[in-house]
């Protein structure tokens, strides 16, 4: 299989080592085979849709929708490079970055991971499982391109900055604009010079919003006042309350499982986020909503119902005061 076959996401491939090799090599990293699991060699793992290609020297787009076939570990080793997307849906196991530790996927929140230099990872698929998202990755090839006239504010400079740091992964809220263009990129319509007009487009929409959601955290850590520490107890109370925005764990439940009282959680999170747990994860849900709407022909009680409300009415009101318009200016006509 040629590299021109990772080149769109319309086609249906199976996917063995060989072709995982392949993959890598397309985005400029390397692929070991693992001896932890036995398997035939060269046979198949996985099965589904696959988007591997540069798009400009330094960058690099993916997206997946793939059904495991067997069991199987992916070892990779990452070049200096930042890596950012989404996942749609994935495997429950944790991905494991040297110098990191386990990182744990969250479905619909924007993730970054950043490589100060050449790093093992290792992630696991479990069969009969389903794996699908899409995102992007730079190299300083690409943030060197971007060049910066005196006087202008250097936009990309958080992507900079990751670039130079040390090997990090953050995850961010739900982004309804970075998740819109990651499913484009998964959904493809075009072919030929249209298609790569068409991806290169949602890439670089998708980088602005990465870009934003940085700085945003970077700028926040900076005015809460918070130490690391308290701010990273914060983000992870976010993190947990993401997993699951229609039924979160209760504040008693939240304060237990970080292991601090209720009122010093309730603190950090506002100075952090500028926000009460129960106002950010109303947020999320009417934004969630507004996504749904959208994009998928729902009737606006359905809707609501599915990210929490069960009274129509209270979601109309919340959701007009969020938007400042009805439910149904964004609803998708069937």
């Amino acid at each position: 299989m040629g590299a021109v076959a990772f080149s769109t996401a319309q086609r249906t491939y199976e996917i063995g080592q060989s072709e995982l090799e392949e993959i890598a090599s397309l985005l400029g990293e390397q692929s070991r085979a693992s001896d932890a699991l036995p398997r035939l060699v060269n046979a198949p793992f996985a099965r589904g849709k696959m988007l591997a290609r540069q798009l400009q020297p330094g960058l690099f787009v993916t997206a997946y929708d793939l059904e495991y076939l067997e069991d199987r570990i992916i070892e990779v080793d990452e070049d200096p490079s930042v890596r950012c997307g989404i996942m749609f849906e994935g495997p429950a196991r944790p991905l494991e970055i040297a110098g990191v530790g386990q990182v744990a996927t969250q479905p619909h929140c924007p993730f970054v991971i950043g490589f100060s230099t050449i790093t093992s990872c290792k992630g696991y698929c479990d069969a009969g499982t389903r794996s699908a998202g899409a995102g992007f990755k730079i190299t300083s090839a690409f943030t060197e391109s971007l060049r910066v006239s005196d006087g202008d504010t250097d936009d990309v400079a958080p992507l900079r900055a990751l670039l130079a740091s040390e090997t990090l992964a953050r995850h961010f809220p739900r982004s309804t604009t970075f998740s819109e263009f990651a499913q484009r990129t998964l959904d493809n319509p075009y072919t030929g010079i249209m298609s790569e007009l068409f991806l290169e487009g949602c890439v670089l929409a998708m980088i602005a919003e990465a870009t934003r959601l940085i700085a945003e955290d970077s700028g926040r850590r900076e005015a809460s006042g918070l130490s690391t520490r308290e701010f990273e107890r914060a983000a992870a109370a976010r993190n947990i309350v993401d997993r699951d925005i229609v039924s979160p764990p209760s504040l008693a439940e939240l304060s237990r499982l970080l292991g601090v009282n209720v009122t010093t959680l309730s603190r950090q999170f506002r100075l952090a986020f500028g926000d009460t747990i129960f106002g950010y994860v109303r947020n999320r849900r009417l934004e969630i909503a507004q996504m749904l709407l959208r994009n998928e022909a729902l009737s606006i009680a359905e809707t609501g119902f599915r990210v929490g409300f069960a009274n129509a009415g209270a979601f109309a009101t919340a959701y007009r005061k969020r938007f400042g318009h009805p439910p149904s200016a964004d609803r998708r006509e069937r």
